[in-house]
C-alpha cells in the first residue's frame, strides 16, 4: 500500500494542528498498513499538499481499490498569521493552490474510487468575516475538479 498525507490548509504551514485527530488519525492508519508518508517543504513550512492510499494488487496490474483523503483545508480570504500557541504561520490562502496540487495528482493517477474529504473545509474565521459562504464556494470549486466521486 502507499499513502501520502494531505493537508493543503492554514495548518499546512505547520502541525497538524488541534481538531484533526480524525484526518491526520486516518492517514496514519494508511501509512501503518504499509504506506509510506509523502510530503513537500515550502521554505522553512512542512506543507503536506496530498493523499492517495491504494491496495496492494492481488494480480498484476492496477491496485484493487485507489481512492484520495484531505483533512483540514481551512482556507479563509485573510493574511497568514501566527497558530493559537504562537508557534506555527498558518497560510490561509495558500490552501486553495495545495488543494488544487492534491486535485491534479489525484487525476493523475489510475482512476479513484472516490475521494474522502475529513472536514474543515474553511476556517472558522470566516464566519466572524461574514464570508463563509464565498469562501465555501471557492473550496467547492476546486473539489468540482476531482474526476472521482467526492464525500464531504
Amino acid at each position: 500500500a502507499t499513502a501520502s498525507a494531505a493537508r493543503p490548509s492554514s495548518g499546512a504551514a505547520g502541525s497538524w494542528g488541534r481538531g484533526s485527530t480524525s484526518g491526520s488519525a486516518a492517514i496514519a492508519a494508511a501509512v501503518a498498513a504499509g504506506g509510506a508518508l509523502v510530503s513537500s517543504r515550502s521554505g522553512s513550512r512542512h506543507v503536506r499538499c496530498a493523499a492517495t492510499a491504494s491496495a496492494t494488487p492481488v494480480a498484476k496490474g492496477e491496485p484493487q481499490l485507489r481512492f484520495g483523503a484531505i483533512a483540514d483545508v481551512q482556507f479563509a480570504d485573510v493574511e497568514d498569521q501566527w497558530n493559537f500557541r504562537g508557534t506555527q504561520m498558518r497560510a490561509y490562502r495558500r490552501a486553495l493552490e495545495c488543494l488544487r496540487r492534491a486535485v491534479a495528482d489525484w487525476n493523475s493517477g489510475p482512476p479513484l474510487a472516490f475521494v474522502a474529504n475529513l472536514g474543515d473545509i474553511i476556517d472558522q474565521q470566516c464566519e466572524s468575516l461574514g464570508d463563509s459562504h464565498r469562501a465555501l464556494a471557492l473550496v467547492l470549486r476546486e473539489f468540482r475538479g476531482v474526476t472521482a466521486v467526492v464525500h464531504h
